[in-house]
């Protein structure tokens, strides 16, 4: 949910009338997390459902509700929306109601209002709509979205209620409703008066008037009266005065009594940032009329106090004071889980924590640090990071920053001293040697007599690191590694988290962090990457600006110098010296020959890298054939091909034989600059170029035959010949027409059978080419007989396998 400021404290004034704020059943959150969706949806919200899974961008599993089948999460989508450069809240407004159905609205009803618009460090905007169903507005039915700089849907979180039915009109007027609550808690109404909206319960949905009133103290208060009864619902839903006890740090210390802010009403803990879930017990309920939780710790009840106040503080003070704005989406804390041989364990925005293990740890949801650390893990998975990737780097960067907050919250490098039984100094701490806690010996680390290899062993190579920097700078490290966060993608490593570090100094420190970042992670042997990668138009005009850009490795900018130089190339060959061009991170130039670029990066992490070859098409390719165009029948020619490309250039040169039916005999020839073979018989060659930059050119070249001497076999009507090459496939029958008349060739064996059935049909007077294969027939002696009104002719011949 969206963050709201922190509103001062004055136990006078704030009373909580209990009320029925509505919130999702525990049995269906903790189904959410393993994105369960049931068959209960009807046939709108399939449909609806599957036309959107069907759109560029959508990931590959979404969340459904277990109840009505609605759509309530997309995690890990591209979708590219329609204006949402310009106009991303709008943008996002109208893509939900084009899928409407499959969020379970109903067009004709329901309509979808922006609420909230909230630009983030990194570009991107976090929106919160709000459904209006027959024009208005519904409590607690909204949507919040992460669209990004390039207009892209990266997360939905919606909770719209689906087919609601209720009255609509009032049965009290609004001056009767801020009579009821302004005689509750005092105060005056806000100008605007009060809003009619539909409140949801846990069964149902019902009329209800909103009051704000300005109190005496100046604080905006905000009431819900029953629009049909006049019942007074909640009488402050923006004030707690409750108080509870907890300890402070661990069990070790003290308990303490203390004030529970941002409580909102309702059943249970809960905030806008979370609510607490018991495993075992029932929700914690205030132990007298003033809202009270002073549950002692021999009640089961003190978990849920417990953590709901160390987890408010973490979120609302430590993060909030380093510029968190709040999680997209509300967090479910669960308590008294059974998670054995595991402590705790954080699945998106949801946070488990685990009853005690004999012999391995005690009560886990009375651990500070623990509890920091898991709520690290969500914000973490809320800003997109998930814990999965290459050498499981991205697992080990979740608990290397989960001990990290954890340790720069408390001030203690030790993380759960008390809590583990086996390992008395805790499982994980950050203040370890750099030798061998470096990466060279990732995998190979281990604390407290845990297994090298694991997550957590190979987290405090790099939360160690950390802690370094920490020392170095104060607590500006926290907000730093904080503002990294923005910059990595889903799955990094932590080359990318370094590079982050470098963008989020230059963004939100002036780039005065950087000589101790990296002192700091060099130490440990942490570096970040570095690229040499052009991006740019591949061919352009001669004369034509043009802009080529050094592409940004990990999402951000990374520091460092960039050089470019230019060469150009002639006929296929580079024919200048290289030249210095520019230094930044953009190229802008134009140029009048096919010209090669080349980027040379030195970053701050003392690495020089040179771009691999990028060619600029200016010229086109340019392709030429010479050779002889009419040569006698078997003579021998050579047909050469000239070329001017960008390199590296291929050739393909290819020979097509004319038949009389059907598509004509295609042979490949090769890839020399020249062929050189025997003209058999006519023929149509063809050449193809393509150049270093994919660019084809193809030329055909015709080839005819002739012959030198008179044809044999000739007859009163016609003169026939055969050429055969008795170890090969085709087949050729040469026969000439003194005049048209219909022709049968037919090809016999000796046994008088019929095999092959050359040709038979009428042809013109002229000369007539026929090719035939005979793959089929076997080693033996044949007759071809070839007949033509009124003549005939028979040739012998022999196939020799």
């Amino acid at each position: 949910m969206f963050s709201s400021s922190p509103k001062p404290f004055d136990s006078s004034s704030c009373r909580i009338t209990p009320g029925s704020a509505f919130l999702r059943p525990a049995i269906a959150a903790i189904l959410l997390v393993f994105g369960c969706s049931f068959a209960f949806a009807g046939p709108a919200q399939h449909i609806g459902v599957q036309r959107l899974l069907q759109q560029d961008g959508m990931p590959q599993t979404v969340t459904r509700d277990p109840a009505s089948g609605a759509l309530i999460a997309l995690r890990e989508a591209s979708v590219l929306l329609a204006g949402a450069r310009t106009e991303p809240a709008e943008a996002l407004r109208a893509w939900v109601l084009e899928h409407a159905p499959a969020f379970g609205l109903t067009p004709v009803e329901d309509d979808i209002r922006v609420e909230q618009n909230e630009l983030l460090v990194d570009g991107r905007h976090r929106i919160q709509l709000r459904q209006y169903w027959h024009g208005l507005p519904v409590e607690g039915a909204d949507a919040r979205g992460l669209v990004d700089a390039d207009g892209r849907l990266r997360f939905l979180a919606a909770n719209f209620r689906p087919e609601l039915s209720a009255a609509i009109e009032p049965g009290i007027l609004g001056e009767q409703a801020v009579r009821i609550a302004a005689r509750a808690i005092g105060g005056s109404p806000v100008a605007g008066g009060p809003e009619l909206w539909l409140r949801p319960d846990e069964h149902s949905v019902a009329l209800a008037w909103r009051v704000r009133l300005i109190l005496a103290d100046g604080r905006e208060a905000r009431s819900w009266v029953d629009a049909a009864s006049g019942r007074l619902l909640v009488s402050d839903e923006l004030c707690s005065d409750a108080v509870g006890l907890v300890y402070p740090s661990d069990p070790a210390g003290p308990l303490a009594e203390v004030t529970l802010p941002r409580l909102l009403p309702g059943s249970g803990l809960l905030s806008k940032a979370f609510a607490v879930v018991d495993e075992l017990q029932p929700p914690a309920v205030p132990l007298g009329p003033g809202g009270d939780y002073r549950y002692p710790p021999t009640h089961p009840t003190f978990e849920q106090v417990n953590v709901y106040w160390h987890a408010d503080r973490f979120l609302n003070e430590f993060m909030a004071g380093l510029g968190y704005a709040g999680p997209p989406d509300s967090l479910i804390l669960r308590v008294n889980m059974a998670l054995d041989p595991y402590v705790a364990i954080t699945s998106g925005r949801y946070v488990s924590f685990g009853r005690p293990i004999p012999g391995f740890v005690g009560l886990v949801s009375r651990s500070q640090d623990i509890i920091y650390h898991e709520l690290t893990h969500a914000v973490i998975f809320g800003m997109g990071v998930l814990a999965t990737g290459n050498r499981r780097e991205a697992s080990a960067l979740h608990e290397a920053l989960a001990d990290y907050f954890a340790a720069a919250y408390t001030g203690d490098p030790g993380i759960a001293q008390w809590l583990y039984l086996t390992f008395p100094t805790g499982a994980t701490r950050l203040d370890q040697p750099a030798d061998p806690w470096n990466y060279d010996h990732y995998d190979q680390v281990g604390f407290a007599g845990g297994g090298t290899g694991s997550q957590w062993g190979n987290g405090m190579i790099l939360s160690s690191g950390l802690w370094d920097l920490r020392e170095r700078i104060g607590a500006s490290a926290d907000s730093l590694v904080l503002e990294s966060l923005t910059y990595l993608p889903s799955s990094p490593v932590w080359a990318q988290f370094a590079n982050a570090m470098l963008q989020a100094d230059v963004d939100h420190h002036g780039g005065r962090l950087q000589p101790e970042i990296l002192r700091a992670l060099l130490a440990r042997k942490l570096r970040g990457v570095v690229e040499a990668v052009i991006e740019g138009p591949l061919t352009v005009l001669p004369g034509t600006p043009a802009t080529f850009r050094a592409r940004a490795c990990c999402g951000s900018t990374l520091l460092g110098r960039y050089q470019w130089r230019s060469r150009n190339w002639c006929r296929g060959r580079p024919c200048t010296g290289w030249q210095d061009m520019a230094e930044g991170l953009e190229l802008q130039a134009t140029f009048e020959e096919d010209t090669e670029l080349q980027l040379t990066v030195l970053s701050p992490w003392s690495d020089t890298l040179v771009s691999t070859p990028f060619f600029v098409a200016v010229r086109p390719p340019q392709l030429d054939i010479s050779g002889p165009r009419r040569i006698a029948q078997h003579g021998v020619g050579t047909w050469s091909a000239r070329v001017a490309a960008v390199g590296p250039a291929s050739l393909q040169w290819s020979r097509s034989y004319r038949v009389p039916v059907g598509a004509p005999l295609r042979v490949v020839l090769g890839s020399s600059p020249a062929q050189t073979f025997a003209a058999d018989t006519s023929c149509d060659l063809e050449v193809t170029l393509v150049d270093g930059l994919g660019r084809r050119v193809a030329r055909p070249w015709v080839v005819e035959t002739f012959r030198d001497q008179p044809p044999p076999n000739r007859t009163g009507r016609f003169l026939v010949a055969q050429r055969f090459d008795a170890g090969m496939r085709q087949a050729e029958v040469s026969l000439e027409l003194t005049a048209g008349s219909g022709v049968s060739a037919i090809v016999y064996d000796v046994r008088g059978r019929e095999r092959v059935r050359v040709w038979n049909g009428p042809l013109s007077s002229g000369v007539h080419l026929l090719r035939w294969d005979a793959g089929e027939l076997e080693s033996g002696v044949y007759y071809l007989r070839v007949l033509a009104n009124p003549a005939g002719a028979v040739q012998r011949f022999a196939i020799v396998r």
